[in-house]
Protein backbone atom coordinates (compact mmCIF):
# COMPACT_ATOMS: atom_id res chain seq x y z
CA UNK A 1 0.00 0.00 0.00
CA UNK A 2 1.01 3.69 -0.60
CA UNK A 3 1.22 4.31 3.38
CA UNK A 4 3.21 1.85 3.46
CA UNK A 5 5.66 3.45 1.94
CA UNK A 6 4.77 6.97 3.46
CA UNK A 7 5.45 5.21 7.25
CA UNK A 8 8.44 3.43 6.11
CA UNK A 9 10.12 6.68 5.10
CA UNK A 10 8.79 8.66 7.55
CA UNK A 11 10.76 5.81 9.94
CA UNK A 12 13.38 5.91 8.11
CA UNK A 13 14.33 9.93 8.07
CA UNK A 14 13.15 10.39 11.90
CA UNK A 15 16.06 11.75 14.04
CA UNK A 16 16.89 9.61 16.96
CA UNK A 17 17.14 9.95 20.80
CA UNK A 18 18.36 7.21 22.88
CA UNK A 19 16.38 6.48 26.08
CA UNK A 20 17.82 5.27 29.71
CA UNK A 21 16.07 3.86 32.18
CA UNK A 22 16.42 7.15 34.11
CA UNK A 23 14.77 9.05 31.56
CA UNK A 24 11.25 10.46 31.74
CA UNK A 25 9.10 11.42 29.12
CA UNK A 26 5.32 12.82 28.80
CA UNK A 27 3.06 13.30 25.24
CA UNK A 28 0.61 15.30 24.20
CA UNK A 29 -1.09 15.38 21.26
CA UNK A 30 -4.19 17.12 19.49
CA UNK A 31 -4.45 19.88 22.23
CA UNK A 32 -6.08 22.40 18.90
CA UNK A 33 -5.47 25.28 20.64
CA UNK A 34 -7.60 28.66 19.19
CA UNK A 35 -7.95 32.29 20.33
CA UNK A 36 -9.48 31.79 24.12
CA UNK A 37 -13.64 31.95 22.63
CA UNK A 38 -16.26 29.74 22.22
CA UNK A 39 -15.07 27.69 19.57
CA UNK A 40 -11.15 27.09 21.40
CA UNK A 41 -10.83 22.94 22.22
CA UNK A 42 -8.31 24.14 25.12
CA UNK A 43 -10.44 26.75 26.53
CA UNK A 44 -12.02 24.12 29.61
CA UNK A 45 -8.59 21.73 29.55
CA UNK A 46 -6.53 24.70 29.58
CA UNK A 47 -5.87 25.20 33.52
CA UNK A 48 -5.57 21.24 33.75
CA UNK A 49 -2.64 20.89 31.41
CA UNK A 50 -0.89 23.87 32.15
CA UNK A 51 -1.28 23.01 36.51
CA UNK A 52 0.54 19.86 35.22
CA UNK A 53 3.39 20.88 33.37
CA UNK A 54 3.72 23.70 35.79
CA UNK A 55 3.76 21.82 38.67
CA UNK A 56 4.72 17.94 38.25
CA UNK A 57 5.94 17.41 34.48
CA UNK A 58 8.31 20.18 34.99
CA UNK A 59 9.96 19.99 38.29
CA UNK A 60 10.16 16.25 37.69
CA UNK A 61 12.78 16.52 34.44
CA UNK A 62 10.22 15.37 31.58
CA UNK A 63 11.34 15.81 28.50
CA UNK A 64 7.90 16.80 26.64
CA UNK A 65 6.66 15.73 23.36
CA UNK A 66 4.28 17.86 21.35
CA UNK A 67 3.05 15.09 18.93
CA UNK A 68 1.24 17.42 16.65
CA UNK A 69 -1.98 19.48 16.66
CA UNK A 70 -1.12 21.57 18.87
CA UNK A 71 -2.60 24.44 17.79
CA UNK A 72 -5.67 24.95 15.64
CA UNK A 73 -4.53 26.68 12.59
CA UNK A 74 -7.68 25.51 10.08
CA UNK A 75 -9.47 27.97 12.02
CA UNK A 76 -7.59 30.87 13.64
CA UNK A 77 -4.52 32.88 12.95
CA UNK A 78 -1.34 31.61 14.82
CA UNK A 79 -0.34 35.14 15.76
CA UNK A 80 -4.08 35.52 17.68
CA UNK A 81 -3.25 32.02 19.24
CA UNK A 82 0.25 33.00 20.71
CA UNK A 83 -1.09 36.15 21.96
CA UNK A 84 -3.86 35.14 23.78
CA UNK A 85 -2.08 32.05 25.53
CA UNK A 86 1.32 33.52 26.30
CA UNK A 87 1.38 31.85 29.58
CA UNK A 88 1.31 28.35 27.82
CA UNK A 89 3.99 29.61 25.54
CA UNK A 90 5.71 30.60 28.09
CA UNK A 91 5.91 26.59 30.03
CA UNK A 92 6.87 25.76 26.67
CA UNK A 93 9.94 27.78 26.70
CA UNK A 94 10.99 26.86 29.71
CA UNK A 95 11.08 22.78 29.05
CA UNK A 96 12.83 24.22 25.56
CA UNK A 97 15.50 26.47 27.80
CA UNK A 98 16.27 23.02 29.83
CA UNK A 99 16.19 20.91 26.54
CA UNK A 100 13.63 19.02 26.97
CA UNK A 101 10.98 19.92 24.65
CA UNK A 102 10.51 18.41 20.62
CA UNK A 103 7.70 19.33 18.65
CA UNK A 104 6.05 16.96 15.94
CA UNK A 105 3.44 18.42 13.34
CA UNK A 106 0.39 17.61 12.81
CA UNK A 107 -2.26 18.20 9.38
CA UNK A 108 -4.16 21.01 11.89
CA UNK A 109 -0.57 22.77 12.50
CA UNK A 110 1.06 21.68 9.67
CA UNK A 111 1.22 25.15 8.77
CA UNK A 112 4.04 25.72 10.97
CA UNK A 113 6.54 23.33 8.92
CA UNK A 114 5.65 25.46 5.93
CA UNK A 115 6.77 28.88 8.10
CA UNK A 116 9.96 27.14 9.45
CA UNK A 117 8.01 27.95 12.81
CA UNK A 118 9.12 25.65 15.92
CA UNK A 119 8.63 28.42 18.31
CA UNK A 120 9.09 27.70 20.99
CA UNK A 121 10.81 24.62 20.70
CA UNK A 122 14.40 24.15 18.53
CA UNK A 123 13.39 21.90 15.97
CA UNK A 124 9.61 20.70 14.36
CA UNK A 125 9.72 17.33 13.58
CA UNK A 126 7.45 14.86 11.06
CA UNK A 127 8.72 11.80 13.70
CA UNK A 128 10.44 10.58 16.65
CA UNK A 129 12.05 7.70 17.26
CA UNK A 130 12.85 6.56 20.77
CA UNK A 131 15.47 3.96 21.26
CA UNK A 132 15.17 1.88 23.58
CA UNK A 133 16.85 -1.15 25.15
CA UNK A 134 14.17 -3.56 24.00
CA UNK A 135 13.43 -1.41 20.54
CA UNK A 136 12.09 1.57 18.85
CA UNK A 137 9.26 3.31 19.62
CA UNK A 138 8.23 6.06 16.68
CA UNK A 139 6.02 8.87 17.52
CA UNK A 140 4.48 10.62 14.94
CA UNK A 141 1.19 12.68 14.55
CA UNK A 142 -0.86 10.12 12.14
CA UNK A 143 -2.23 11.68 9.37
CA UNK A 144 0.26 10.49 6.84
CA UNK A 145 -1.57 7.41 5.89
CA UNK A 146 -4.17 9.98 4.36
CA UNK A 147 -2.31 11.24 1.33
CA UNK A 148 -4.96 13.71 0.71
CA UNK A 149 -3.69 15.25 3.84
CA UNK A 150 -0.05 14.37 3.67
CA UNK A 151 0.60 16.09 -0.19
CA UNK A 152 -2.33 19.29 0.69
CA UNK A 153 -2.44 20.27 4.10
CA UNK A 154 -3.18 23.84 2.96
CA UNK A 155 -6.32 23.41 0.87
CA UNK A 156 -8.03 21.72 4.04
CA UNK A 157 -7.11 24.08 5.97
CA UNK A 158 -8.04 27.33 3.93
CA UNK A 159 -11.49 25.09 3.33
CA UNK A 160 -12.55 25.03 6.32
CA UNK A 161 -11.12 28.49 7.59
CA UNK A 162 -12.49 30.20 4.64
CA UNK A 163 -15.80 28.33 3.43
CA UNK A 164 -17.17 25.86 6.32
CA UNK A 165 -16.11 27.99 9.74
CA UNK A 166 -17.88 31.21 8.71
CA UNK A 167 -20.85 28.95 7.21
CA UNK A 168 -20.95 27.02 10.84
CA UNK A 169 -19.96 23.50 9.37
CA UNK A 170 -18.25 21.47 11.26
CA UNK A 171 -14.69 19.72 10.54
CA UNK A 172 -15.46 16.86 9.18
CA UNK A 173 -11.91 15.22 10.79
CA UNK A 174 -10.62 12.07 10.93
CA UNK A 175 -11.35 12.14 15.07
CA UNK A 176 -15.54 12.32 14.52
CA UNK A 177 -15.40 9.42 11.85
CA UNK A 178 -15.20 6.04 13.57
CA UNK A 179 -14.78 4.52 10.15
CA UNK A 180 -11.78 6.86 9.78
CA UNK A 181 -10.28 6.13 12.64
CA UNK A 182 -10.18 2.29 12.43
CA UNK A 183 -8.44 2.96 9.18
CA UNK A 184 -5.67 4.99 9.91
CA UNK A 185 -4.94 2.89 12.82
CA UNK A 186 -5.78 -0.68 11.27
CA UNK A 187 -2.75 0.95 8.74
CA UNK A 188 -0.62 2.16 11.43
CA UNK A 189 -0.88 -0.49 13.11
CA UNK A 190 -0.12 -2.98 10.23
CA UNK A 191 3.32 -1.07 9.73
CA UNK A 192 3.77 -1.49 13.08
CA UNK A 193 3.94 -4.58 13.43
CA UNK A 194 5.48 -5.24 10.26
CA UNK A 195 8.50 -3.17 11.27
CA UNK A 196 8.49 -4.67 14.77
CA UNK A 197 7.98 -1.28 16.15
CA UNK A 198 5.77 0.66 18.75
CA UNK A 199 3.97 3.22 16.60
CA UNK A 200 3.12 5.77 19.09
CA UNK A 201 0.26 8.70 17.37
CA UNK A 202 -2.51 11.04 18.07
CA UNK A 203 -4.97 12.04 15.68
CA UNK A 204 -7.77 9.77 16.42
CA UNK A 205 -8.67 10.89 19.56
CA UNK A 206 -9.17 8.10 21.39
CA UNK A 207 -6.95 5.67 23.53
CA UNK A 208 -6.34 2.39 21.95
CA UNK A 209 -3.17 0.00 22.72
CA UNK A 210 -3.10 -2.83 20.57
Amino acid sequence: MASDSVLAGLMESAPSLAVSRRDRFVVFSDLHIGNGESRDDFLLSSPLLMNALERYYLPGRFTLILNGDIEELWRFRLAEIRRRWQEFYELLAAFAREKRLERIAGNHDAELALRGDAFPAPRLLEALRLELEYGSLLLFHGHQPSRFLSRFPGLSAWGLRHLATPAGIRSFSVSRSNHKRFLVEKRIYAFARAARIIALIGHTHRPLFE
